[in-house]
């Protein structure tokens, strides 16, 4: 005799099943070729509205409004694994305590996830929430 699960206890078998899927470890393909712009960084909102990291084909880079960091990348077992990882060294009042933290951070083998196009990184001490930019459409 068959059964069919009650509304209710479907919906909820669904919505476990589908945080289980975005809540896990992105792989390095889910990365490529993205663009997000930081909303937070310890638990605070960024200096500057041109905080950003991107993911290129095997490269990273990173603000948090005035030096840029880049590196290598790649994904693994849950880890965002960078470097070497170079920064220009500009002096920009304000944004150094949050530029440290987060060379700091992608230096540290951070934790990643992505649920839906939240990303965040996690490690070093230091926390990072950025938010998915679209891609621009092609002319």
């Amino acid at each position: 005799m068959k059964r069919a699960l009650s509304a209710p206890l479907a919906i909820a078998l669904l919505l476990v099943a589908g945080s289980a899927i975005a809540a896990s470890p992105p792989s390095t393909r889910q990365l490529l070729n993205s663009q997000w712009q930081v909303t937070r960084i310890d638990g605070k909102a960024p200096v500057s509205a041109r905080a950003q990291i991107r993911f290129d084909r095997t490269r990273n880079a990173a603000t948090a409004g005035c030096n840029g960091i880049g590196g290598n990348w790649r994904v693994e077992n849950g880890r965002l694994i960078g470097g070497p990882f170079v920064s220009t060294r500009m002096f920009c009042d304000g944004v150094m305590e949050q530029e440290r933290a987060m060379a700091d951070l992608l230096g540290s083998r951070p934790s990643v996830s992505i649920d839906r196009n939240v990303l965040r990184l996690n490690g070093g001490g230091h926390r990072l929430e950025a938010r998915r930019v679209p891609a621009p459409n092609p002319l």
